[in-house]
């Protein structure tokens, strides 16, 4: 799989920039630091930030906050990103970007910023904690995935939440977004 996706890259104009974001089917529903070890030598790291035009990119992995993530490695992992992403956002308040923007595979939300936690967002606090963090650094604009859906939600403070489909495939879904991002997942059956 990995040298077939490599393949179809190659067919991209080298022009075209590609940034990989890590999800749950790159490292993991519940991910140890071997996993995203092998991701990283793979692909990269699996969090970073990035410069285009005056508008500054922070892109994590949002896999540590997922309803099946719960390990100790994880939670090592999960600070480490914590502390660089605190740097990361206070230093943006000075960097002199005209935007910040935030990357992430899993929406934080998908209705509500304080709709319960469920397959497609994140676990509450963590949530809480990096919505108030990015509203610090004037965050207006966030950009996730793994919904295989579009969706837009904004939070309190104006935080946009912009959930794009996936390219591989899309859920015809029937329920509102913020109603099927809480659904609970049996985290058993996902071993």
């Amino acid at each position: 799989q990995v040298s077939g996706f490599k393949e179809v890259l190659r067919e991209l104009d080298p022009s075209i920039p590609l940034v990989l974001q890590p999800g749950n089917h790159d490292i993991g529903q519940n991910p140890t630091r071997d996993d995203v070890e092998r991701y990283v030598k793979i692909w990269g790291d699996d969090y970073f930030s990035f410069w285009v035009g005056g508008v500054l990119y922070i892109s994590i992995n949002s896999q540590y906050y997922h309803i099946a993530c719960d390990n100790d490695e994880a939670a090592e992992l999960k600070r480490e990103q914590e502390i660089w992403l605190e740097r990361e956002l206070t230093s943006a308040r000075t960097s002199g970007a005209r935007h910040v923007v935030l990357l992430s595979h899993i929406s934080p939300f998908m209705g509500d910023e304080d709709e319960s936690h469920g397959w497609f967002n994140w676990a509450v606090a963590p949530r809480k904690w990096l919505l108030d963090l990015a509203k610090s650094a004037g965050v207006q604009l966030w950009l996730c995935g793994h919904y295989h859906e579009n969706c837009v939600a904004t939070s309190t403070s104006g935080i946009e939440v912009v959930t794009t489909n996936s390219c591989g495939s899309v859920i015809n879904w029937k329920h509102p977004p913020s109603t099927i991002a809480t659904k609970e997942v049996r985290v058993s059956s996902l071993h």
